[in-house]
């Protein structure tokens, strides 16, 4: 019958909060030295901050995409004429326990990543503890209503890169 269930979905409206988990591997790391800053950066960055400090080494800083024009906080702000300004928290990177291509190993039958999922697990595992996910469940139903992982390495998805890389998801 319409209108009777609806799923729930990330707060589309006001100031959610949303967690993010910076995950690494045994082979791959970030190149940030401070990656927790480079990913707060893009993700809650103001017009025209400059990089964190940290990268400079690692980016080339004269050259323009090395600024924020705006971060997807500002982005979502801008869109919503101030009525949706999601909060991101940046944890980690916490580093899993096996090599980048044990999690995106493709299956025989679907070519899916057979182990992403127990990536996912265990970077959730290694914060619990130190992060208090009932903040990132606005709706009260006892779930984290928005985790966002991201990974070290490159994309499957990317031309030429190995089939053992991660796909990404959403």
């Amino acid at each position: 019958e319409i209108g009777t269930w609806s799923p729930s979905y990330f707060p589309h409206k006001g100031s959610p909060k949303a967690l993010v988990l910076l995950v690494q591997f045994q082979d791959v790391k970030f190149k940030s030295k401070d990656p927790v800053a480079t990913f707060n950066h893009y993700l809650n960055g103001k017009k025209g901050e400059a990089m964190p400090e940290a990268d400079k080494e690692v980016f080339i800083t004269d050259m323009p995409y090395c600024q924020n024009y705006g971060s997807v906080q500002q982005y979502f702000a801008d869109m919503s004429d101030n009525q949706f300004i999601p909060q991101f928290d940046v944890v980690g990177p916490v580093t899993v326990s096996r090599n980048s291509a044990y999690y995106g190993k493709n299956g025989v039958d679907n070519g899916s990543d057979t182990n992403f999922p127990q990536m996912i697990k265990e970077a959730c595992q290694q914060v619990d503890g130190k992060v208090n996910f009932a903040d990132y469940d606005s709706d009260g139903d006892g779930y984290v209503d928005l985790v966002y992982v991201i990974y070290a390495g490159y994309s499957e998805s990317i031309s030429g890169n190995s089939g053992d890389c991660l796909w990404p998801k959403s």
